[in-house]
Parts: C-alpha cells; sequence; structure tokens
C-alpha cells in the first residue's frame, strides 16, 4: 500500500501538525475537483457547453479577435439586436445587418462572408430572404411567422439549393419542452371522452397577429395528439363550437411579453399548464443554437429536431 508523503509542498502546507496536514490535504483536494469541474463546463462536447457560454473566468477572449461563425442579420428590430447580443457573447460576430428597406443585393459582399444567415424580419420578406440564401448556398435559421403560405415553395428552394433551413415559430428552449409536454398531455386526456381541451394565449397590445404563430403550433400539436379534435377554431365563436373543434383564443393588453396556456377539463376538474415568457433572451439563446446547428447540414428542419439530438 502506498502512504501519503510525509510532507506536502510548502505552498499548501501552512500549519505542520497532524491536523493542519488533513486540512491542506482537502484543500488540494478541493481544488483539483474545482478544476475538473470547470474542464467538463466548458468541454465543447458536453450539453451544457454547447447550450452555455463559459464562464468570465474562462480562458476564451473578451473581444471577438476570431470568432466561431460569422452571421448575418436579415431583420434588425428587437429580436435581431437581442440575437445579437447573444451570438457574441457566444464568440460569434455579426458580419452583415439588413433591415426593412435595405436592398440585398448591394449587401451581397458582406453576406457572401457570413457562415449562415438569421431571419427575424416581417412574413412578406421570407420567401426572398431563402432565395437570398440559396443563391449565396448558405444556411438561414428563420424566426419569423405567418409567411408558412410559402412553405412549399420555400421547401423547394432550400433542396434544390442543397443548403440547410431551420424553422420555428418560438425558440425558446422551454416553451419547445412546454410543447413537448402539452403533447404528451394531449395523448393521456385525449384517451378519455369526458375531457375537453383549448388553448389561450395572451400578448402586448402591439402585436400584429393573432392568434400568435406559438399558439397555432400549440394547437396543431394538440390535434396530433387528442383524438377527438380535428380542427382549430380560432377567435371568439358567434356560435357554439363542434365537439371535434380545438378553440385557440387571444387577448391583447398592455405590455404583456407573452403567455400560453392549455387548459384540460371535464365535469369534475380542470388542469391548466401555463409557460411565459419573461423576455427576449431565450428565444434569442435558442436561435443562435440553431444557427450554430444549421452550419455544414442540408434539408429543411424545426428546431424541434435539434433538441432531439441535444
Amino acid at each position: 500500500m502506498v502512504g501519503l508523503p510525509e510532507r506536502l509542498p510548502s505552498a499548501t502546507c501552512q500549519d505542520e501538525t497532524p491536523t493542519g496536514k488533513a486540512k491542506s490535504l482537502q484543500t488540494v483536494i478541493r481544488l483539483n475537483m474545482k478544476q475538473r469541474v470547470e474542464r467538463y463546463l466548458t468541454d465543447q462536447h458536453s450539453h451544457l457547453g454547447q447550450l452555455f457560454p463559459p464562464s468570465k473566468a474562462s480562458n476564451r477572449k473578451s473581444k471577438i479577435e476570431d470568432p466561431k461563425m460569422n452571421i448575418g442579420l436579415l431583420g434588425y428590430g428587437k429580436m435581431g439586436k437581442e440575437i445579437e447580443i447573444v451570438a457574441k457573447q457566444r464568440s460569434h460576430s455579426i458580419s452583415a445587418v439588413a433591415d426593412i428597406g435595405s436592398k440585398l443585393p448591394d449587401s451581397r459582399n458582406q453576406f457572401e462572408q457570413c457562415d449562415v444567415l438569421m431571419d427575424f424580419s416581417v412574413p412578406t420578406a421570407v420567401l426572398e430572404h431563402v432565395r437570398f440564401a440559396a443563391l449565396l448556398k448558405k444556411p438561414i435559421v428563420i424566426g419569423t411567422t405567418g409567411w408558412q403560405k410559402d412553405l412549399d415553395e420555400v421547401k423547394r428552394l432550400v433542396n434544390e439549393s442543397a443548403i440547410a433551413a431551420v424553422f420555428a415559430s418560438n425558440f425558446s428552449l422551454g416553451m419547445n419542452l412546454f410543447i413537448s409536454t402539452i403533447e404528451n398531455a394531449a395523448k393521456l386526456f385525449g384517451k378519455f371522452e369526458g375531457f375537453d381541451c383549448a388553448v389561450l394565449e395572451i400578448h402586448h397590445n402591439q402585436k400584429s397577429d393573432a392568434p400568435s404563430g406559438t399558439a397555432i403550433t400549440i394547437g396543431n400539436s394538440i390535434l396530433e395528439n387528442f383524438p377527438s379534435k380535428k380542427r382549430l377554431r380560432t377567435g371568439l365563436p358567434d356560435e357554439r363550437i363542434a365537439k371535434d373543434e380545438l378553440q385557440v383564443n387571444s387577448i391583447r393588453v398592455g405590455s404583456e411579453f407573452g403567455t400560453h396556456s392549455v387548459f384540460f377539463d371535464s365535469e369534475n376538474d380542470r388542469i391548466e399548464l401555463t409557460h411565459t415568457s419573461r423576455g427576449r433572451r431565450g428565444f434569442a439563446l435558442g436561435a443562435v443554437i440553431a444557427a450554430e446547428w444549421s452550419v455544414g447540414k442540408k434539408g429543411f428542419y424545426i428546431f424541434k429536431d435539434i433538441l432531439s439530438e441535444l
């Protein structure tokens, strides 16, 4: 049996008594474990290292002298600015920006230097932006909603140009996990005839669409898992709704950032599942993670495809 050395290095052993040696050994062990934990958290192959940036105490440069990825922003509103903050925290660079009124051909040289494009613009611009990404052979992340009438054309452009496109009505990690929870709940409650279901979303009074794109996504996920519900019914009904309709309703009030609730109701009880957003940072983080994932991929994906790999 190999014993401990009689004397620890002087830098870690201040007290020569047996108790002092024990305390010094504990200090060495704690420091060793701390270093191992820090290495694990910043390991590029660990899921935590992929999802969250290293702490300021890491060896990563504070300034982006050698960015991991060059990003082109298509849309520079509130979400675009939030993405810029998160991207820089993760050591990426915003190399090109186009906002409403920008002429993409004039900025082609800048966007050609990008590794990925990110669209948080307006519904009428999405198809043009996908064409632009296909022309440049760049992957694109789409966070804009309300353009789904062009979905078939977008998929055709993506497949013919052999690029990747990732779409989500909501890139929040919490929201996507919430939707997975709703899918499981719909499967459970849908087995029993006594239960009904409905969706309610609340947003600020400046939001232009109702219901929200996320509410529609939630509604469709319920339709796929709740056997008695066959179609969505949006807005306030002016007549009795059919049993096979899933009501998806909206409230617009004040500065509410975003709350989505799903109700499972029976004669004897009501179950309510709610997700409340606290800001745009969660959306931006998920979108940047999607951008990181998309580089080198081909095909049309939804954010749920990415979460299944993380």
